[in-house]
């Protein structure tokens, strides 16, 4: 499903890698910032330079936002999940359908 977070941070998530995101609000409705990723202003290169740096000097930090980042894809990610989301949407067109051939 395409939920706007690019495919290369969800597989890093999953395989415990610290994850460096733009502060865009796709990916901040999934990360949340100094739990999961380390994030910086979009487009701004002396920022991102800042937060890849602070994260190549902090060991701890990368493997706290790596184990974070993981467990957040597989709760929000999981299998179950997605199908739980597809079927929802698939009912609320459904929904609407009815909706619409009742009404006319």
């Amino acid at each position: 499903m395409n939920n706007g977070c690019p495919n290369a941070l969800l597989e890093a998530a999953a395989a415990s890698k610290a994850l460096v995101c733009s502060r865009t609000p796709p990916i901040q409705e999934i990360f949340h910032e100094g739990v999961e990723c380390l994030m910086h202003v979009p487009e701004d290169a002396i920022d991102l330079s800042r937060v890849v740096r602070r994260l190549l000097a902090d060991c701890p930090l990368r493997a706290k936002l790596g184990a974070a980042a993981r467990a957040r894809v597989v709760s929000a990610f999981s299998e179950g999940q997605e199908i739980a989301t597809l079927i929802a949407m698939y009912e609320r067109a459904l929904a609407a359908r009815s909706t619409r051939q009742a009404s006319g």
